[in-house]
This record gives C-alpha cells, sequence and structure tokens, in this order.
C-alpha cells in the first residue's frame, strides 16, 4: 500500500477498514462505516448485489463464502480526489469455488463519506475475460 503519512482523516479511517477486512475483523470494517450505507456491488466478480445498512455489509461480506474458496483484497493505492470522496485500486485474488481456478482481477471502489464515515461504495471488478488464470 502506498505510504498513508500524509493521508486525511477519511483515508485514515478507510485504510483501518480494508485491513479489518483483510484479517477478519469485521467490526473495525463497520467502525467506519455509516449505518445508512448504500453498498453497490451489482458490478463485482461473483459476489453481485445492492445492500444497505451494516446489516446488509455484514450480509455481503457473508456472501463471499458462496463464491470463494480463499479470497485476497490487495488495496494498491488510495486516493481522495476531492473532499468526502476516495477512490481505492488494487488486486482481488481467490480461488473460485464452483471451478477451483485461481482468479486474478484488478478492481476500484468508489467510496463517498458523509460524517467521517463511509456512506456509499461502488465495487467495480475486473471483467472475468480479462483476468489472469493461475493453476
Amino acid at each position: 500500500m502506498a505510504d498513508a503519512g500524509n493521508d486525511s482523516e477519511n483515508l485514515r479511517r478507510l485504510r483501518a477498514a480494508y485491513s479489518g477486512f483483510a484479517s477478519g475483523d469485521i467490526p473495525t470494517l463497520l467502525a467506519a462505516v455509516h449505518s445508512d450505507v448504500h453498498w453497490d456491488a451489482s458490478d463485482a466478480l461473483l459476489h453481485v448485489g445492492t445492500y444497505s445498512g451494516h446489516d446488509g455489509v455484514v450480509q455481503y461480506l457473508h456472501s463471499f463464502a458462496k463464491h470463494w474458496e480463499d479470497f485476497l483484497l490487495e488495496p494498491k493505492d488510495f486516493s481522495e480526489p476531492e473532499p468526502d470522496t476516495a477512490v481505492v485500486r488494487g488486486r482481488m485474488i481467490g480461488h473460485e469455488k464452483r471451478t477451483g481456478r485461481l482468479l486474478v482481477a484488478d478492481f476500484v471502489h468508489e467510496i463517498q463519506f458523509r460524517d467521517g464515515l463511509v456512506s456509499e461504495i461502488r465495487v467495480h471488478g475486473g471483467d472475468p475475460t480479462e483476468m489472469g488464470k493461475v493453476a
């Protein structure tokens, strides 16, 4: 991940949320998310849908187990193109449960903040036809 030394409070909170996701610490992730968050993963790879509120976020996270044997999200770049807006770019890696294939793809998350918390996130995953296949 890029240096976090000059991050705004929003980006510091966002980095903590991604770290919580990576370690399975859902309370840390939810602490960065507004209680009425809108989570749009309709453009994700296998784990698609739209979700609302903390319960919806938990439902979304549990949906990963239906599609992935394992899943790793590697955020590489956190940017804040304007106040209360962030973009996170990175790579996702996982074994698709149905086929066992190891899939690798880039992702972009577009994020809006309200009151210092994530109020909206749009998840964009790589096109499966463009994903690198290993193994």
